[in-house]
């Protein structure tokens, strides 16, 4: 179980424990949490969650957590598995476009708006590399 803080508008970008399913209980603020099932119909599954509010999240899917309120939010995350591992979208950069593309369920161009956009944000200057 871990404790992750958001500020105003902070985003855990996309992601997913490859090893253990985990719930997010939201312990203050408002977040918006989503996660996109598996294939065939890779459906995005999202719901604003507030002060108490509960959402899980199976091993293996693409999830992410935003704060949409204009407060700090806390949630605490708990995981079935002592080492559920993360498997981070930076890994998306150094995969062809085309297994991102057809992997994701997308046009070829919309990963290169994403990677691009990804690129030319600093917020995380080690991002790409």
């Amino acid at each position: 179980m871990y404790r992750v803080d958001y500020a105003p508008q902070g985003l855990a970008p996309l992601h997913s424990h490859p090893r253990g399913s985990s719930v997010i209980i939201v312990i203050q603020g408002c977040v918006y949490v989503g996660s996109v099932t598996s294939d065939p119909e890779n459906r995005l599954i999202a719901k604003e969650l507030k002060t108490g509010d509960v959402f899980a999240i199976p091993a293996g899917l693409i999830h992410f957590t935003y704060n949409v309120g204009d407060t700090n939010a806390v949630t605490l995350v708990a995981s079935n598995s002592q080492k559920p591992d993360f498997l981070s979208t930076r890994v998306f950069p150094h995969i062809p476009v085309e297994i991102l593309a057809k992997s994701l369920n997308v046009d070829e161009k919309v990963i290169e708006v994403i990677l691009e956009a990804w690129k030319n944000n600093d917020v995380d200057d080690d991002y790409m590399n």
